[in-house]
């Protein structure tokens, strides 16, 4: 037991180096990741230092082209990194490089853990699939090739004994898909990913009343069953009725997630174990159907705690022709479906009816659909006193009466947030939040003038909103919007305005009220200046601020450093149209200015020089890159920052005299008596040669082949005279 410890304790150790080396791995010139150095140093043995068990949980950290790279250190090597490559397969078009491999090794066949099988119709009719059409020759031979292929497919996964997830995307299910689960024992996750069904019903291995003892899966716990788009491939009648999707007659105990995507699968085989459910059910002919497929669903799974419940093609209806077809709600035969553990619903409105029904501890809820839906909903939450905690609702187009009956049945409803599709900013509409004493969080895309209402709304109601998002249509009067914010929210902790254009951004966050560490402004200087009169004016402690602005201002800076004394780090940037304009101003203190980075053309540089010698700012590592060598910069440093103790200067073009270098080692001496590291770069900029130099190097180019064929044909000419002399 002692040395087992021990080798855990080097297991993980080598893990979270191995997982280090992996995420910041470095690649060669040729392409080649970075074999770790502590490989090429060790034995060509491996075991001698670790047990291989240890080393195969260390490499499956790594992705498979570092694998790869690692099979040309040693044999060791190769084997081990061989293996953990065959644990995750991926079969794509062509597959009969894979199955004649594995047929060829059937003792690897155990290593495998992940599969995905992806098949592709190539020259397959999409109607044959499901019609099973006769007419045409050509069709049906295909259909059949097809058919044989993906056979031997499926009787190839049935050695795969220790395989724990397998997913098959585009597969024509064959009839033994049973037969091939048997021999799975530790399939956990299985997916049926956009398969077809088999194209005739009697090709069903339905057995009628009496069905006999059924197979049992007893370690599956995820299931995903979905079909072809039914939007190119239209279902035929007979899927209406609930079926075993080929042959899926298995006792499933332990399934706890189910997906069920655009198709009715029979759940009388499920556990009753199951906790969260993904359904997503045709409408076709019948209304009704979807409604009374999704109570049977519900009954079978009472402890069910998430579910999300669509109809295909409901939002398109809703988007589409939600002025033309006149709301009608779902009718329902027999007592709706007891759900006592349900918390959690996300969905459409419609089915949320059916589903919500007999659930009383709902708790969050997202669901969209037209308004009428909404409000039958919200109607049915309030007779059930369902204590809902979160509300996301999402309409077609504004219903102000929607938000009318959720301020007015959910009192208690913490976080409540309506989106809706409008076609202009002239049906942004007013939104209207319940009376409750629980909301923190709140989402408002309004203008401003209506966001200033709606802020207002809510002081009145005393709401302890502690979250603040506004999305606003045009950038104005904004600083209005944050002024009512500080004036009306006192708890307020985060806040954020944001423009659909992006044209502008506001962000401030922050740990405990009125007190917002970190401040982000992306406006012009106009604007930047009234943020930060703002901050002054409610004295907010900011520690960092970060200014986003279309050029540069030295009014901004100094402004901040007047206004916000206790500001720690500044973070400036600007967008230019030139190189003088490029600039980046960064000053980051503990209650003092020491490291500043400098990305200025030299006369702004000299301003901020001069700016910090104002401020009195004890600098010790100044760093400045120039676009163009100036003397006076440096210069300026000398004179305004005595304390500097490290110098770095870099610039593009120019080039500093001797007389200039001797002055400044002069000035070093007298005024930078702290100086400890001076260092001056000239690191070129990247220009593309131009027209006429590209031209020269192709004449050149020429010249120098033409001269070279010369002297080849000259070397020839001398041989073959050599050859006749002698």
């Amino acid at each position: 037991m002692l040395c087992l410890r021990l080798s855990i304790k080097k297991l993980r150790s080598l893990t979270h180096s191995l997982e280090s080396i992996n995420k910041c791995k470095l690649e060669t010139c040729s392409s080649t990741p970075l074999i770790p150095s502590f490989i090429h140093t060790m034995d060509t043995k491996p075991e001698r230092i670790l047990p291989n068990e240890i080393w195969i949980e260390a490499l499956q950290h790594m992705d498979r082209r570092t694998l790869k790279a690692l099979r040309m250190v040693c044999r060791s090597f190769s084997h081990l990194s061989w293996d953990v490559i065959l644990r995750d397969i991926t079969w794509s078009n062509w597959f009969s490089a894979g199955t004649n491999y594995w047929e060829r090794n059937p003792a690897h066949t155990c290593i495998p853990r992940n599969l995905l099988v992806s098949f592709k119709f190539i020259g397959l009719s999409d109607t044959l699939v499901w019609e099973h059409s006769a007419n045409d020759d050509k069709g049906v031979y295909q259909l059949t090739r097809m058919s044989d292929h993906v056979a031997r497919i499926f009787n190839l996964m049935r050695s795969f004994t220790n395989l724990e997830a397998l997913t098959i995307d585009g597969a024509y299910i064959p009839a033994n898909l049973q037969d091939v689960l048997r021999d799975l024992p530790a399939l956990k996750q299985f997916t049926l990913n956009y398969c077809a069904l088999p194209v005739a019903l009697s090709e069903l291995p339905v057995r009628g009343g009496s069905r006999g003892p059924a197979p049992h899966a007893s370690n599956i716990t995820s299931l995903k069953v979905s079909l072809v788009d039914p939007v190119h491939h239209p279902l035929p009648v007979w899927s209406t009725a609930p079926l075993p999707c080929a042959g899926l007659f298995f006792l499933l105990p332990r399934l706890r997630t189910l997906h069920i995507e655009r198709c009715f699968l029979a759940t009388d085989f499920f556990g009753s174990g199951i906790t969260s459910l993904t359904i997503e059910i045709p409408r076709l002919i019948d209304d009704a159907l979807p409604y009374t497929y999704l109570c049977k669903v519900l009954w079978s799974l009472p402890r069910l705690r998430c579910l999300t419940a669509y109809t295909w093609n409901q939002c398109h209806e809703d988007a589409d022709n939600h002025t033309f077809n006149p709301y009608q709600p779902p009718v329902v035969t027999g007592p709706p479906p007891s759900l006592p553990h349900l918390t959690h619903y996300t969905g459409t409105a419609d089915l949320g009816l059916v589903a919500l029904a007999a659930a009383p501890i709902i708790e969050d809820i997202r669901v969209q659909g037209k308004s009428e839906q909404i409000i039958q909903l919200v109607e049915l939450l309030q007779e059930r006193n369902a204590p809902v905690r979160g509300l996301s609702v999402q309409l077609p187009f504004w219903s102000y009466a929607a938000a009318q009956v959720i301020s007015r049945y959910l009192p208690q409803c913490g976080r409540l947030e309506i989106t809706y599709a409008g076609t202009g900013t002239q049906e942004l509409g007013k939104l209207d939040l319940p009376t409750c004493h629980n909301l923190e969080d709140v989402v408002i895309k309004q203008d401003s003038q209506e966001a200033q209402e709606l802020i207002e709304y809510l002081a009145e109601r005393n709401a302890p909103v502690r979250r603040v998002s506004v999305q606003l249509p045009v950038w104005t009067l904004s600083t209005s919007v944050v002024r009512s914010v500080f004036r009306f929210m006192p708890r307020c902790e985060h806040l954020e305005i944001t423009t659909s254009a992006d044209a502008g951004k506001l962000v401030l966050s922050a740990s405990s009220p009125y007190a917002f560490n970190h401040v982000v402004i992306k406006q012009d200087s106009e604007q930047a200046m009234d943020f930060i009169k703002l901050l002054q004016e409610r004295n907010i402690p900011v520690r960092r601020l970060s200014l986003e602005l279309p050029f540069w201002s030295t009014t901004v800076v100094r402004a901040v450093s007047h206004c916000i004394p206790r500001c720690e780090r500044l973070e400036i940037a600007y967008a230019g149209t030139g190189t003088a304009e490029l600039g980046t101003l960064v000053l980051s203190a503990s209650h003092v200015i020491k490291d500043i980075v400098i990305k200025q053309d030299s006369q702004r540089a000299i301003e901020i020089i001069e700016f910090l010698k104002e401020r009195r700012a004890p600098v010790r590592h100044l760093s400045v890159e120039l676009p163009v060598w100036n003397t006076a910069v440096v210069r300026s440093t000398c004179v305004s920052l005595p304390q500097c103790e490290r110098l770095e200067i870099t610039y593009a073009r120019g080039q500093p005299s001797e007389e200039s270098l001797v002055e400044l080692g002069t000035e070093f001496i007298l005024h930078l008596s702290h100086l400890r590291e001076i260092s001056i770069l000239h690191i070129p900029p990247e220009i593309e040669p131009s027209v006429d130099e590209r031209t020269a190097d192709g004449v050149k180019e020429t010249v120098q082949e033409v001269s070279r064929n010369q002297d080849q044909r000259s070397r020839q000419s001398l041989r073959s005279l050599m050859n006749c002399e002698s």
